[in-house]
C-alpha cells in the first residue's frame, strides 16, 4: 500500500487559509469600516476581503459619525457614488484619487482650503458642495468636468449681490454640459457666518434696518448663547454630547453629526426653567428691537443679509408680523412653563420599556402633572397673546393691500385671502375669550381668562385615573374652574363616556327583575346605573330611615320615566294605587307620582309636583341586602334601601327595638329610688308625700343643692330650685300699690350687696336670698345702711318667669317685730342668660393618639399652610415652605368666598369639627415662646354663604412682635365683610395655655375665656363651620398648639317627672304580667306608646282601649 504524507494533505489547506488572511482588509478609520460593513451586510466579527471592497460602488458616511481619516477610501477603487457629510477639516486627496469611476460626489461640512484641491473628474455627473463655507467658486473654473450635469452650491457664503461672484457662476455655468444646472439660490446670511460681528455692526446704528436685524439676531443668539440657562446647556442636560458647548451658527451643518444619549437623570421641568429664564427673555428682547423700527415705505435688505438670490424689502406690515411671531412664541413657551409637566426620564423610560405609559402612571410619578406650576407665567402668556393679536390686527390690512409689492418678507396671494380672514376672526374670538366669556359655534361659552388666571389645574379638576381612563365621570367642578361656564355634570358625563375615557364600572347590585346593573362602582364611589331609567324598566324599592328621631318606612316604585313615592311598606302591585300597610291595619295613602331619571351625578332624581327627592348611594352591606343612600329634598336623611320587602320589614323591627331602648334612656328612672336625677336642673331630688298644711297632704321634694324641702307642683314650677347664687346679677323693678315708692334692685354677685335706686337716691343694702316652701316664691331679706338700717322682708310670688306680686314687710331690725306691710308688683328687667344653661359641654378630643382622628377632624389649608396633625399629644396647626398637593384646600363651603379674595390668602391652617348638632366649641390654645411675629390662632364659627360673603364669630390670640403682650381679639363679623363688633385686650403671654370658647344660640353669641363670658352679641345667622384656624400675616413659618377640645350640644330636658317604686316596670292585672313602657314609633312609623311584654319577650303597640 502506498503511503500518503500528512504534509501533502495539509499544505493545500494551509495555503487556502493563508490566502484568506492575505486578502483580508484592515481599516484605519472605524467609521469608514462601519459604512463598508453596512454596504456589504457583513457583521463586525467577519473579515472583509479586498475583493469585497473593490465590489462596492456606493458608499455613504452620512449617518455613521464623523471619520478621523479618509485614507481608507483609496481601497474602494470601484466607487461610483460617494456621500461625505460633516467631515470637517480632513484631507480630501483620497477622494480625488477615485476620479476614474466616480460619477456622483457629495461633500458637506468641509473647508474651502480642502476643496480647492479638487482635480479633473471626467465622468462626474453630479457634484454637491453645499454647506462648505465657500466664498468663491474660482477653484472650479480651473478643472474640467465634461460630464457634469448638476452642481449644488447652496448654504455656502457666496455673496449673490457681488458682481465678481455672479461672473464666476456664469463662467462655471457655461463650462458644464449644455443641459447642466447650478443650484445657488440660497446662501447662509451674514448673521449665520459671524453673528458676533453682525450684532456689533447693527448695534452701532439706529436706522430701521438695524432695528429689524437686531431683533432677528436676538433670535439667532438663542442658539449661540452660553451660560447656565442657555440652550446649549439645556441640550447637554438632555444628553447631547458636550461638544455642542460653544456651538456657532457657522457650524450649522455639523449639528446632525452630534451624538445624543438620553440623560436618565433629566427632569422635564428643566424645559420649563429654560423657557422661563432664557428663551422668553430673548423673545422679549427681539420684540423690543422690532418695536423700534418704524418704516415709511420699505427697507431693502442686501442679499448677503438674507442669503436669498432675490432682493427682499421689508415694510411696516413685515415688522408687525415679526412682532406677532415673537409674542406668539413667547406665549406658547409661557403656557408650557406655566404648567407642571415634570417627570423623571429614567422612570418614564422604565414605564415605556414595560409598555406601561398611561395617564395613571404619569400621575403616579407626579401627582401635580398638568397642574399649575406658575400662575405668573400664565398671566404673562395672556399678555403675550394680547400683543400677538394687537400686532397682527395692524398687519392684516397692510398684508391684504393689493398694491403691496411681492418682494416682501411676508406676502399674501389672492388664494390666501379667505384663509387669512378666517385666521383674523379666530384671533378676535380668542381676544374675546381671554377678556371673559366667548360664545362658540355650539352656543356654549368659553372663558380663557380663567386659564390665564391660573385657575385651571387639571389634577384638581379631573377624576382619579385608572390606566388611560378616569375612575369616574364625577368631577369637582364641571365648568373646569370656569373655563367652560355652561358645562354641567351632565355634559361632562356625556363627553367622557362618548370619548371612552371612563373605566368600566364594577356592578355591585343587580336588578332582581332582569339581572341588569342597578348600582355600579366607579373608583371608590357608588352610583345608580343609567339603565335603571330605561324604557320598560320596573322596580320597587323599600326604604327605612329616621326623621326627627322617628323611624320611617317608605316605598318607591320606578317604572320607566315615572316614579311613585309612598309612606309605609307597600306591595309592588299596590305602589301606584295608594294601598299602604302599617301596623296591624291596612290604610290608604295617595302615591306621589314623579318624573324619574338617573341624573348626571349617578343619583336617582324623583321630581314631583310637591317636592323633588335626589337619592345618592353612600354604601352597601356587601351581601346584596341593602343600599345605604342619602335622600336630599324637602328634608335630608340617610335611609337604607331594600330590594325585598320581607328583609325591609325585618330590619325595621330590629331598628325599632334599638330606638325604643334609646328613647327609654331619656326617661327619669333610677336604682336609688326615691332619689331622682333631674337632667333639666342637673340636681338630685328626694320625693315624699308629706303634710303640707293641716289635713293637707302633698308631694314634697328635697333639694340636694339648697338642702331644703319644697312642694312639687309639676314641671311648670318656676323657681323652686333656684339658689341664691343663681339669683345674683338679677335686676328687679318694684312698685308698691301706695304709689309712693318704686325702686330698681341690682343684685351684685361680687360682694352680695344690693344696689337700691329710688328716685335720685342710690344706696348699698345687704341682702339674703332664699327659696320658699311655697310654689314659685322667693324670699329676700334686705337691710339698709346705718344709721337707720331699715329692714325689709320681701316675698316675690312669681306669676310668670319674669313678673308677679310683691309682699313687703318692714321689720324691726332688733327683734324682727312687724312694723308695716305693703303689696305691689315686680318685674325682672335683667336676668343674665348663662349660655351653659341650655347646652352640655362634651369631651371631643384630647389628641392622645399618634395621628389625627380623621373621623373627627377635617383639615384645610391655604398656600404655605400645612394640614393639621398631632404632635406630642397636641393638635398642631402650622405653616411652612413645604409644598402641599394641592397647594391650597379650602375649608368646606368657602369656595365662593375664596374666589372673591384678591390676593389669594396664604399661610392658613384649619381644623374643622366633623360632627353634627354642635352649638359651640371650647379648647385650650397656646402660641409657643419661639413663635415669629404676626402668628395667630383662633377658635371660630363661620357661616359661609353661596354669594361669597361670610359671617363669623370667634376669639383670636395673636403675637405681634418682641415686647408686646399677646392680643385677645373678640369678634363678631357679619356681611358685608368687616361689619360687626370687635374688642381687644393685650394681656396674654407666649408659651401659656388659654382656654377659649364660643357658643352660638339661635339669638345670641357668646365668647368665653377661661369659662367666663367676655363678649356677647345678638345674632341672626347660624354657623355652618366650627373649628380652629391659624395663620401668619407675614408669611413666616410657624407652629401653634391646641389641647382638650370640647363641644357644646343642646341639652335634652325631660318633658315631665316620672317615678315609681319599680319604674319603668308596671304590673298589669289584665295581663298578669310585668310590662315595660316607652315612647317610640309604632310599626307604621308614627309616634306612639309601646310596651315590652316580659312573658312573650316582644314589643307591642299600646292602645288605651
Amino acid at each position: 500500500m502506498k503511503k500518503i504524507s500528512l504534509l501533502a494533505i495539509f499544505i493545500p489547506y494551509l495555503g487556502g487559509v493563508l490566502s484568506v488572511f492575505a486578502q483580508s482588509v484592515t481599516f484605519v478609520d472605524p467609521v469608514i469600516e462601519k459604512s463598508a460593513r453596512s454596504a456589504l451586510g457583513v457583521s463586525a466579527d467577519q473579515n472583509i476581503t479586498e475583493a469585497q471592497i473593490q465590489a462596492i460602488t456606493t458608499l455613504t458616511l452620512v449617518d455613521d459619525g464623523k471619520p478621523q481619516s479618509l485614507s481608507d477610501l483609496s481601497k474602494f477603487t470601484s466607487l461610483q457614488y460617494l456621500y461625505l457629510d460633516y467631515i470637517g477639516d480632513l484631507d480630501l486627496s483620497p477622494v480625488w484619487g477615485l476620479s476614474e469611476n466616480l460619477s456622483i460626489l457629495e461633500i458637506s461640512g468641509s473647508t474651502p482650503t480642502r476643496l480647492a484641491g479638487i482635480t479633473n473628474m471626467p465622468i462626474l455627473y453630479t457634484l454637491g458642495l453645499g454647506g462648505n463655507k465657500l466664498t468663491t467658486v474660482d477653484f472650479l473654473l480651473d478643472n474640467n468636468f465634461p460630464s457634469l450635469n448638476y452642481l449644488d452650491l447652496e448654504d455656502n457664503y457666496l455673496d449673490l449681490n457681488n458682481s465678481q461672484i455672479l461672473s464666476e457662476l456664469e463662467s462655471l455655468k457655461s463650462s458644464i454640459s449644455q443641459f447642466g444646472y447650478i443650484d445657488a439660490e440660497s446662501m447662509l446670511p451674514k448673521g449665520f457666518q459671524d453673528l458676533t460681528a453682525e450684532k456689533a455692526r447693527v448695534n452701532a446704528s439706529s436706522d430701521p434696518e438695524s432695528y429689524i436685524l437686531r431683533g432677528i439676531y436676538e433670535l439667532l443668539a438663542i442658539f449661540e448663547s452660553t451660560g447656565a440657562n442657555s440652550l446649549q446647556e439645556f441640550a447637554i442636560s438632555i444628553g447631547v454630547e458636550d461638544s455642542v458647548r460653544g456651538f456657532l451658527l457657522s457650524d450649522l451643518s455639523a449639528l446632525e453629526s452630534l451624538d445624543t444619549d438620553l440623560n436618565m437623570d433629566l427632569q422635564t421641568r428643566e424645559l420649563a426653567e429654560y423657557f422661563q429664564n432664557s428663551f422668553i427673555p430673548a423673545l422679549e428682547r427681539a420684540d423690543a428691537a422690532f418695536s423700534m423700527a418704524t418704516i415709511d415705505g420699505s427697507v431693502k435688505l442686501e442679499q448677503s443679509l438674507t442669503g436669498s438670490d432675490v432682493v427682499i424689502s421689508i415694510d411696516q406690515a413685515d415688522v408687525y408680523v415679526l412682532r406677532s411671531i415673537a409674542n406668539l412664541a413667547a406665549a406658547l413657551a409661557a403656557i408650557q412653563s406655566g404648567y407642571d409637566w415634570d417627570l423623571n426620564a429614567e422612570k418614564v423610560d422604565s414605564l415605556d420599556n414595560d409598555q406601561n405609559v398611561s395617564a395613571d402612571s404619569l400621575r403616579t410619578l407626579n401627582s401635580n402633572f398638568a397642574g399649575i406650576r406658575s400662575a405668573s407665567q400664565l398671566a404673562k402668556a395672556k399678555q403675550f397673546l394680547t400683543n400677538t393679536i394687537n400686532q397682527y390686527q395692524m398687519a392684516s390690512p397692510l398684508l391684504r393691500d393689493s398694491n403691496r409689492s411681492d418682494n416682501r418678507l411676508f406676502t399674501l396671494s389672492a388664494e390666501d385671502l379667505s384663509d387669512e380672514a378666517d385666521f383674523m376672526e379666530s384671533l378676535l374670538d380668542m381676544e374675546t375669550a381671554m377678556a371673559g366669556s366667548f360664545e362658540m359655534d355650539d352656543n356654549e361659552n368659553l372663558n380663557l381668562n380663567q386659564l390665564f388666571a391660573g385657575k385651571v389645574s387639571l389634577p384638581n379638576l379631573l377624576p382619579a385615573s385608572e390606566g388611560d381612563k378616569f375612575e369616574t365621570f364625577i368631577v369637582p367642578d364641571p365648568t373646569m374652574a370656569g373655563l367652560l361656564p355652561d358645562w354641567d355634570q351632565r355634559r361632562v358625563k356625556e363627553e367622557l363616556l362618548a370619548a371612552d375615557l371612563v373605566a368600566n364600572p364594577d356592578v355591585v347590585f343587580t336588578n332582581p327583575k332582569d339581572g341588569s346593573a342597578l348600582v355600579v362602582q366607579y373608583g371608590e364611589e357608588y352610583f345608580w346605573a343609567d339603565t335603571l331609567s330605561a324604557a320598560g324598566s320596573d322596580l320597587t324599592l323599600w326604604t327605612v330611615g329616621q326623621s326627627d328621631g322617628v323611624l320611617t318606612q317608605g316605598t318607591i316604585r320606578l317604572s320607566g320615566s315615572k316614579g311613585y313615592r309612598q309612606d309605609g311598606f307597600q306591595d309592588p302591585s299596590d305602589s301606584s294605587s295608594g294601598a299602604q300597610v302599617g301596623g296591624n291595619e291596612k290604610t290608604t295613602t295617595p302615591a306621589d307620582e314623579s318624573n324619574f331619571t338617573v341624573n348626571a351625578f349617578g343619583n336617582l332624581e324623583l321630581s314631583g309636583a310637591v317636592n323633588t327627592d335626589v337619592v345618592s348611594v353612600l354604601s352597601w352591606d356587601g351581601n346584596g341586602t341593602w343600599i345605604e343612600s342619602q335622600f336630599t329634598g324637602a328634608s335630608s336623611s340617610v335611609r337604607k334601601i331594600f330590594l325585598n320587602k320581607t328583609e325591609a320589614e325585618a330590619y325595621f323591627l330590629s331598628e325599632l327595638e334599638k330606638i325604643s331602648e334609646e328613647i327609654l334612656e331619656g326617661w327619669l328612672w333610677f336604682d336609688e329610688y326615691p332619689w331622682v336625677w333631674s337632667s333639666k336642673y342637673e340636681n338630685w331630688y328626694y320625693f315624699k308625700v308629706m303634710e303640707i298644711a293641716e289635713d293637707e297632704l302633698g308631694l314634697q321634694h328635697y333639694n340636694a343643692k339648697t338642702k331644703n324641702w319644697n312642694r312639687f307642683y309639676g314641671p311648670d314650677s318656676y323657681l323652686t330650685d333656684y339658689t341664691p347664687s343663681e339669683m345674683m346679677e338679677w335686676k328687679i323693678s318694684i312698685s308698691l300699690d301706695s304709689g309712693q315708692y318704686s325702686a330698681q334692685l341690682d343684685f351684685n354677685e361680687q360682694n352680695q350687696s344690693l344696689l337700691v335706686t329710688s328716685g335720685n337716691k342710690v344706696e348699698d343694702w345687704d341682702y339674703a336670698l332664699q327659696s320658699s316652701n311655697q310654689r314659685n316664691e322667693l324670699y329676700v331679706q334686705m337691710k339698709g345702711p346705718l344709721p337707720e338700717q331699715i329692714y325689709f322682708e320681701d316675698v316675690y310670688q312669681f306669676e310668670s318667669s319674669t313678673s308677679g306680686t310683691l309682699i313687703r314687710k318692714e321689720l324691726n331690725p332688733t327683734d324682727n317685730a312687724l312694723i308695716s306691710q305693703q303689696t305691689g308688683t315686680f318685674t325682672v328687667t335683667e336676668k343674665p342668660q348663662n349660655p351653659d344653661d341650655d347646652y352640655n359641654l362634651e369631651a371631643y378630643d384630647d389628641f392622645n393618639g399618634s395621628e389625627l382622628n380623621g373621623s373627627k377632624w377635617i383639615s384645610a389649608w391655604w398656600s404655605g399652610g400645612q394640614p393639621a396633625s398631632v404632635s406630642s399629644e397636641y393638635l398642631k396647626l402650622s405653616g411652612s415652605d413645604v409644598a402641599q398637593t394641592p397647594e391650597s384646600l379650602n375649608p368646606r363651603g368657602s369656595d365662593a368666598l375664596v374666589n372673591t379674595m384678591d390676593p389669594q390668602p396664604t399661610m392658613h391652617s384649619f381644623a374643622e369639627i366633623n360632627a353634627t348638632g354642635v352649638y359651640g366649641i371650647e379648647a385650650k390654645v397656646m402660641i409657643p415662646a419661639n413663635a415669629p411675629a404676626s402668628t395667630k390662632i383662633g377658635i371660630v364659627g363661620f357661616r359661609f354663604n353661596p354669594n361669597g360673603t361670610k359671617h363669623s364669630m370667634g376669639i383670636e390670640l395673636g403675637y405681634w412682635g418682641s415686647g408686646s403682650g399677646l392680643q385677645f381679639e373678640y369678634e363678631n363679623e357679619t356681611p358685608p365683610i368687616g361689619d360687626g363688633t370687635k374688642t381687644s385686650t393685650y394681656d396674654g403671654a407666649l408659651g401659656t395655655w388659654y382656654k377659649l370658647g364660643l357658643i352660638h344660640t339661635p339669638t345670641k353669641g357668646y365668647l368665653l375665656r377661661d369659662g367666663e363670658v367676655v363678649h356677647e352679641f345678638d345674632t341672626t345667622y347660624e354657623p355652618n363651620w366650627y373649628g380652629l384656624m391659624s395663620f401668619n400675616d407675614e408669611g413666616n413659618a410657624y407652629e401653634v398648639f391646641v389641647d382638650d377640645v370640647r363641644i357644646y350640644r343642646k341639652k335634652a330636658s325631660p318633658k315631665g317627672w316620672m317615678w315609681s317604686d319599680h319604674f319603668p316596670w308596671a304590673y298589669s292585672d289584665d295581663e298578669a304580667n310585668w310590662l315595660y313602657f316607652g315612647l317610640a314609633p309604632d310599626k307604621s312609623g308614627l309616634p306612639g306608646m309601646i310596651y315590652w311584654n316580659a312573658n312573650k319577650q316582644e314589643w307591642n303597640n299600646y292602645s288605651a282601649n
